[in-house]
């Protein structure tokens, strides 16, 4: 991720800067939730075919714990986000 540099001189702009970039973040989090589901998924169907490790057993729940964790994390993020969002607009509209 690359620091916000905002070249706007209006002074909510470093918030509405703040407020993009943790939407951008959201969906960072909430991709790789995906993707952890999916390495989730095979390792899990792949254990089932073969006599896993207890290391390999506990890396498959240990996947599915992260994945549910990005997943809590991604929701407080936007939910913060929005509120920072509501904000950031009500801050605008005072004269």
């Amino acid at each position: 991720m690359n620091p916000v540099k905002s070249k706007a001189t209006s002074p909510q702009a470093p918030l509405e800067d703040v407020v993009e970039e943790n939407k951008e973040v959201v969906e960072e989090i909430r991709d790789a939730a995906q993707e952890l589901a999916v390495v989730h998924a095979v390792l899990a169907t792949e254990t089932v075919k073969a006599k896993p490790s207890e290391d390999t057993k506990e890396a498959v729940k240990r996947t599915k714990e992260v994945k549910t964790k990005l997943k809590a994390t991604a929701s407080k993020l936007a939910e913060a986000t929005e509120v920072l969002e509501k904000h950031v607009s009500k801050s605008v509209q005072k004269p």
